[in-house]
């Protein structure tokens, strides 16, 4: 085995988030994803101090897991491939495909070796891609980003449940939020976010919480989640909760074939849903509590 080693895993596209996030969780110093019709690839890039039989092993625990609550899982077998990598084609070669991106007009995400002055009239983001979800590079952080600048309002309080990176925290508070918090329940992803506040120049001006939503004390004017269905669907009523009168909640994270039933999710969240987003395969929801 070489000093890195990639391996590959496929999976079906829905549950993306969540491989991806146990693959940081397990080493991985970087993730590429292709997306096909009802699957996705991901390909995770470990160093040789991580045994690969430790990554297999616990793919496939992840697997048995979710195999037993979910039907498109345990119809899927899992496939999963270990291969070397030479140094030389992985130390330098994930920075070279980790571009800038602009997912609204007003908004550039860039990465520290790389810096991008900001748009006209907007501003610019810098997110280190470590152990932790979000660079802007994927449609559901686009969504996210997008229904977030079109609902925030200068002093707006804001809660952003599963931070990751914190990428969505920032841009709330480069969008004029007066308070932001953000939660994650992976210690590993509050650090990560830790140092891309450092980067934005925001330390101090963002909360940051490690544990559950209910650790979100208060109400806010928009919160956001962008995370996987299976746990956005039990959680919503949750986050229903801490929004004030005519509060604005953003949902992404969502499977096309999914609106119906979070439609009828949200309605029951005593929500009136304003906006349905559609990037690909995956939906953006905004809804709105009753206001004053």
């Amino acid at each position: 085995m070489s000093a890195w080693y990639q391996v590959m895993v496929d999976i079906p596209l829905e549950h993306e988030e969540g491989f991806s996030a146990c693959l940081f969780e397990l080493g991985s110093s970087g993730i590429e994803t292709k997306e096909g019709e009802n699957l996705c690839c991901l390909t995770a890039y470990f160093p040789g101090k991580t045994h690969p039989d430790t990554v297999v092993a616990a793919l496939r625990r992840l697997h048995a897991c979710l195999s037993n609550t979910r039907s498109d899982v345990s119809a899927h077998d899992l496939s999963i491939s270990v291969d070397g990598v030479p140094d030389k084609d992985w130390s330098s070669a994930w920075r070279e495909h980790f571009n800038p991106v602009y997912p609204t007009p007003s908004l550039v995400i860039c990465p520290p070796w790389n810096p991008v002055g900001p748009p006209p009239n907007g501003f610019s983001v810098v997110i280190e891609p470590k152990m932790a979800f979000g660079t802007g590079h994927h449609e559901t952080t686009s969504l996210a980003l997008n229904l977030i600048e079109d609902s925030i309002c200068a002093g707006d309080t804001v809660l952003d449940a599963g931070s990751g990176s914190g990428i969505l925290a920032i841009a709330a508070a480069k969008w004029g939020a007066s308070r932001v918090t953000g939660i994650d329940i992976d210690p590993l992803a509050t650090e990560c976010a830790r140092e891309n506040l450092e980067l934005n120049e925001l330390t101090g001006e963002i909360s940051l919480i490690t544990g559950t939503i209910e650790l979100g004390n208060g109400e806010y004017d928009v919160v956001v989640a962008n995370m996987i269905s299976s746990i956005l669907f039990p959680l919503l009523p949750y986050l229903a909760s801490h929004l004030k009168d005519a509060g604005i909640l953003v949902l992404s994270g969502l499977l096309d074939r999914e609106e119906e039933a979070f439609l009828r999710r949200i309605e029951e969240a005593d929500l009136e849903h304003l906006d349905v987003r559609q990037d690909g395969c995956w939906l953006g929801i905004r809804a709105q509590k009753a206001g004053r």
